[in-house]
């Protein structure tokens, strides 16, 4: 019977950012929110199937809220495989303040019912990314705000 184990070689960060939002201030009881990020990271994946070796290469995106910065196990962050992102659903734009409460219903993480949108917010208004990950058959949008739309979207179409 073959035998498979995987452990990873090496990873590497090709992207992060970090925001303190606006309202950390009045939730300074609930220290999970103190300062939003992304983090982008590259895995390479040794496996070795009976006497074959082969390597992967797994990209990774995290994005949500955290003490010092999101983490991949916690409870406001989110994590996902660039391979589960359909390239074309990637797109950047600008929002308004006005836009966030209207068709996000505020800041922080926020689920539109209406749009099946999950929303992962920390400023008043600015860039976002939004994309669709697609896992199990089933598809969620995601709108992440980013400092750098157009370098977290080439990213996440594998450009």
């Amino acid at each position: 019977m073959p035998s498979s184990s995987s452990s990873p070689d090496s990873s590497v960060t090709i992207y992060s950012e970090s925001i303190r939002p606006w309202f950390a201030p009045v939730v300074f009881f609930v220290p999970c929110f103190y300062n939003y990020g992304i983090i982008v990271e590259q895995r390479a994946d040794a496996t070795t199937q009976s006497s074959t070796l082969s390597a992967t290469t797994t990209t990774s995106i995290t994005f949500g809220y955290g003490m010092f910065k999101p983490t991949k196990r916690g409870i406001t962050t989110h994590t996902v495989l660039v391979k589960n992102i359909n390239p074309s659903s990637v797109v950047t734009g600008e929002a308004t303040w006005r836009e966030n409460i209207t068709q996000c219903g505020g800041w922080g993480i926020r689920y539109n019912w209406n749009k099946q949108t999950w929303t992962y917010n920390a400023t008043f208004s600015g860039p976002y990314c939004e994309f669709v990950e697609a896992k199990g058959g089933k598809s969620t949008k995601f709108r992440i705000v980013t400092e750098n739309p157009d370098t977290v979207a080439a990213i996440l179409r594998g450009e």
